[in-house]
């Protein structure tokens, strides 16, 4: 089941904005999300009913396990309810070996999953099944917390007017088709293939941009490390985090005690 528990966290990530990922926990992220719901300006309340019945438009009941589908078929291959069982998924599983950098033929591979798992193919297909059913759960779980919250945005950022002009669209047989197709389209092997390809190109830029901003703060002195604090601001670092002056080496894991 690790392998159904890590594509269904892996799921439920891409969901979510990455810098507040980097940020905030989920129990964060969900008092967060209250606490702001608890933020709208009166006016804003006011167009909250007009919000609600666009994001009812916008994103259709059943939308998000329907793109979830389109994403295992599409990004997540190994993991689609019709793709065969891959012998390479054990070995990189129980070995913790990624099988695409090793000199791993067909056979042996099969071998040693034959090895480790004589029923690793029935066990990956059950898995597969269940991971589809899980996950269309979590969709349907987490899909009206999400419309919840675009209500709330909509609300924020558009006048009644606006959401006057939006909602007639999505009203329309157009409309309502593009909020049909729009998470699909998203999970779409164009989509997904097209975001595959770039990954070099993105890496390029990130290397790029580390090289440009280890540049611009040459001139500044090295970041301390804890070897360079006194006995005194240790102490004081200590008391600030809340912890023992010994354990600051646990704290600063990168610095040397």
């Amino acid at each position: 089941m690790r392998g159904v528990k890590s594509v269904m966290c892996a799921a439920a990530l891409a969901l979510l904005p990455m810098p507040t990922l980097a940020q905030q926990g989920p129990a964060e992220m969900v008092r967060m999300g209250e606490a702001m719901a608890e933020m709208l300006a009166p006016e804003q309340q006011a167009r909250l009913p007009l919000a609600q019945a666009l994001a009812e438009k916008v994103l259709p009941a059943g939308s998000l396990n329907s793109a979830m589908g389109g994403m295992f078929a599409g990004f997540l291959p190994q993991v689609a309810a019709d793709a065969a069982p891959d012998p390479r998924n054990v070995v990189s599983r129980r070995l913790g070996i990624y099988s695409g950098s090793t000199e791993l033929s067909d056979q042996q591979a099969r071998r040693i999953a034959d090895l480790l798992d004589p029923q690793w193919a029935e066990r990956e297909r059950r898995e597969r099944a269940l991971t589809g059913q899980l996950m269309g759960r979590m969709m349907d779980t987490v899909e009206p917390l999400i419309r919840q919250a675009l209500a709330e945005l909509y609300a924020i950022h558009f006048d009644a007017a606006q959401l006057a002009d939006i909602d007639g669209f999505f009203a329309t047989p157009s409309g309502a088709a593009y909020a049909r197709q729009s998470y699909l389209m998203a999970s779409d092997p164009r989509m997904t293939g097209t975001m595959m390809a770039v990954l070099p190109q993105a890496f390029q830029q990130v290397g790029a941009m580390e090289a440009e901003t280890a540049a611009a703060t040459a001139d500044l002195p090295p970041q301390r490390n804890l070897a360079d604090l006194s006995s005194n601001q240790r102490k004081a670092l200590a008391q600030m985090l809340g912890i023992a002056v010994e354990d600051l080496e646990y704290a600063l894991p990168d610095a040397a005690p």
